[in-house]
Order: C-alpha cells, then sequence, then structure tokens
C-alpha cells in the first residue's frame, strides 16, 4: 500500500488523537496491508502464519516493537497522546445537555437494548421519514418495545424545516409517550466553527457525531439508520440474535444494511462509541463519514465487515 504525503499526514494526526493503543494498531495494519501489496506474487500463506497472533482465541495483528516501528516507518517516538476524551475543537460533545436537547418524548429510567439513531432532514422528505418510523415501530415486536429507544435528530439550521420534522415525529403520539421515540435538536451554537456552518461533510460528520453522543448508555448497543429505510417484521429479534451468534469471536461493529454507514452497530458506551465520535469530530473536514467509519473498523483490528444476510434494512421503495 502507497502512502501519499496527505495520506501520512492523516494517518499521523490520527495516531497523536488515538494514544498509543491507536498508534500501536494503525502502525501494525498499515504494514501488514504493505506486505500484502509487496508480497502479492509470492506465497502468502507463509507470511500469514509468521505474522499473525492470537489472543483470547482472537486472530489480531501482533504488537510491534518500538524499534521496530521507528526503523520501518521511521516515525519518533512521541509522548503518549491524550485520550479519545479530549476537549473537542469542532463541537462540544463531553456537556450535551440531553434534557435540552429532546424535544418530543422523554428518557427512560432503565437501560435498553438498541437504541436507533436517525438523522433527519427537512431535505430528506417527511413522507420518507413518516414511513420509516411507521416500519421500525410496526416491525418492533411488542415484547422488544420497552427495551429499544428510537431518537430523530432534526439537524437543519433552518427552524421551518425543524418544525416539519417535529410534526411527523410528534404524530406518532403512543411511542412518544412511552419514550420508545425521542427527537432531539442540536443548539446553533454547537456548530461553532465556519467549516461546521458552510461544508456539509463536515455538518454530516459532526450531527452524526452529536446523535451518538446523547445516545450514549440509553441501550447497551447503538444502531445507525437514515430517514429513507424499511426493515423487516422480527428485526430486533434478528439483530439481538446475530449478536449472540458472534460467541466469543471478536468484533468492533455488526453490519445490517450494505449502505455506507446507515445499518452499522455498535457497542453503546466506553472506548468504541467514544473513539468513533472523536475520529468524526477531529477528521470530519477530511474524510467522509463512511471513509472514517471504514477507519474506525481497521484502527481496532477489524478488516472484514460482519454481515447479517440478507440484510436487515433497505432503502424505502425497493422491491421486498
Amino acid at each position: 500500500m502507497h502512502l501519499t504525503r496527505s495520506h501520512y499526514r492523516i494517518l499521523m494526526s490520527m495516531v497523536a488523537a488515538l494514544g498509543m493503543m491507536g498508534f500501536l494498531t494503525v502502525v501494525a495494519y498499515v504494514l501488514d496491508e504493505s506486505l500484502d501489496a509487496t508480497n502479492q506474487h509470492a506465497d502468502g500463506k507463509t507470511r500469514n502464519a509468521q505474522t499473525e497472533v492470537k489472543i483470547d482465541n482472537v486472530q489480531r495483528p501482533p504488537v510491534m516493537k518500538s524499534s521496530d516501528l521507528k526503523e520501518r516507518l521511521s516515525v519518533t517516538p512521541k509522548k503518549p497522546a491524550p485520550s479519545v476524551e479530549i476537549e473537542m475543537k469542532s463541537g462540544d460533545l463531553k456537556h450535551i445537555d440531553r434534557e435540552k436537547a429532546l424535544v418530543l418524548g422523554h428518557t427512560r429510567k432503565d437501560k435498553g437494548f438498541l437504541t436507533i439513531g436517525i438523522p433527519a432532514s427537512h431535505a430528506g422528505g417527511e413522507d420518507n421519514l413518516e414511513q420509516t418510523l411507521k416500519s421500525l415501530i410496526q416491525n418492533t415486536e411488542e415484547a422488544e418495545r420497552p427495551r429499544v429507544t428510537i431518537v430523530v435528530f432534526a439537524h437543519d439550521f433552518d427552524q421551518s424545516a425543524r418544525q416539519a420534522v417535529r410534526y411527523v415525529v410528534g404524530n406518532f403520539t403512543e411511542p412518544v409517550q412511552s419514550g420508545m421515540l425521542q427527537l432531539i435538536e442540536a443548539p446553533l451554537s454547537f456548530y461553532r466553527t465556519p467549516e461546521a456552518q458552510k461544508n456539509g461533510q463536515v455538518k454530516e460528520n459532526l450531527d452524526n457525531a452529536f446523535l451518538i453522543s446523547y445516545s450514549e448508555n440509553l441501550s447497551e448497543y447503538y444502531l445507525q439508520l437514515d430517514d429513507s429505510v424499511k426493515t423487516v417484521p422480527g428485526y430486533v429479534r434478528s439483530i439481538r440474535d446475530f449478536i449472540n451468534g458472534q460467541g466469543k469471536k471478536y468484533w468492533v461493529t455488526l453490519e445490517f444494511s450494505s449502505k455506507p454507514f446507515t445499518g452499522k452497530l455498535i457497542r453503546s458506551g466506553g472506548r468504541d462509541q467514544g473513539q468513533l465520535t472523536h475520529l468524526l469530530v477531529e477528521f470530519g473536514e477530511k474524510l467522509s463519514v463512511g471513509k472514517l467509519y471504514e477507519s474506525f473498523k481497521k484502527f481496532n483490528a477489524q478488516k472484514q465487515p460482519i454481515m447479517h444476510r440478507p440484510p436487515l434494512f433497505d432503502n424505502l421503495g425497493n422491491a421486498p
């Protein structure tokens, strides 16, 4: 794998942001990818046997010695970088006021099984959002509903657009009253940089970071969707069974849709969620949400997607 100067700068800034653990993981991944490219005409079986180690029955890239890292990448050793919980530059995720962010619905007392996050825009169309919510709610079994939370994030700057999303969500009276359905908004002060106000990619990444951070620890797992999807009956049970089916297999994220960032599930709270939101905020100007998600997987040594077949979520309008 050939690293250009721009890629190298992004890589090193990510290494600094993610700390020493992220540093070792990233370098091990890059070395592994580089060796694949160098030896693509040679027999790869021997190299794979020598470079992979097992930790608790999980295959992960080997941790290199600091001297080896310096020699292979010519990286000058640095002091350990701050953890992912450092102050954000483009948006403050450490001081989200859930009560002020919550527009409709209420938070539940007990932690649930699954939180579904949906960024909703007026541009996406009220009909699409309504059909998405209908599909999710109707296809959630009654026994599962107390442990499922759907968080809709009205992220438009325009107040009339936010009001249109409020109208759609407000029509789902029972789910709103039960706490199953919540509507949130971010204060405009959250988008305090010129890039966040003018650059669509930066704003999209900040939107997702805010939604994921608000949803932290509402449930055991967080699932990212969008406002134009449909699902199948019993999808929550299918997600639960798929998680349980992984057993002791190492994973950081599971996938339930072939769309770039839709249908992706992570554990809620802890290092994984904090690391993902940090990447979205710190590198939102450089990389799209899809590429940042792929980087998140690679940094955590998950090279291949773990996909549920068939996918549980599809675009509205697609044939069953």
